[in-house]
């Protein structure tokens, strides 16, 4: 099925590196894209969004605010609701585990969710809108399948 959906979108396929630069046989595919972020010090600035897809059944999504090399920072470490947009227009909400550091995750059964969701070719819309007792943020990119 990924065989499938990577053959005619943006995503690229990279081999894994062990500690000696030495690649490790272990292939995922992933896709760098541009959207945009907002929150109390900024809105719709520039950021970066990495999407890795691993063989091990794991999607995660890198965030980078104003599209530098320092990954997002959260106070805490929640769940957050991300709504994917399809093609046809058909909304779909998603569980997501917002690490601290900027990195979101699909549980198993989120996982199965985001991969069924992503089956039909054109451009998707995601939203992250990360809300805490301290601070909120939103997060929004397109990708194409």
């Amino acid at each position: 099925m990924m065989l499938s959906v990577t053959a005619y979108s943006q995503w690229k396929t990279d081999t894994y590196v062990d500690d000696f630069g030495e690649e490790t046989g272990e292939e995922f595919q992933y896709f760098h894209v541009d959207g945009i972020f907002s929150n109390s010090a900024t809105t719709n600035s520039t950021c970066g969004f990495f999407l890795k897809h691993s063989d091990g059944e794991l999607y995660s999504v890198t965030i980078y605010p104003y599209n530098r090399d320092v990954r997002e920072r959260w106070t805490e470490s929640t769940y957050q609701d991300i709504k994917l947009k399809t093609p046809s227009g058909e909304v779909k909400t998603i569980a997501g585990f917002c690490y601290k550091k900027g990195l979101v995750l699909f549980s198993d059964q989120d996982y199965q969710v985001f991969k069924d969701a992503i089956v039909e070719e054109g451009e998707y819309t995601f939203l992250l809108k990360h809300n805490t007792k301290y601070s909120h943020s939103s997060y929004r990119f397109k990708f194409k399948v």
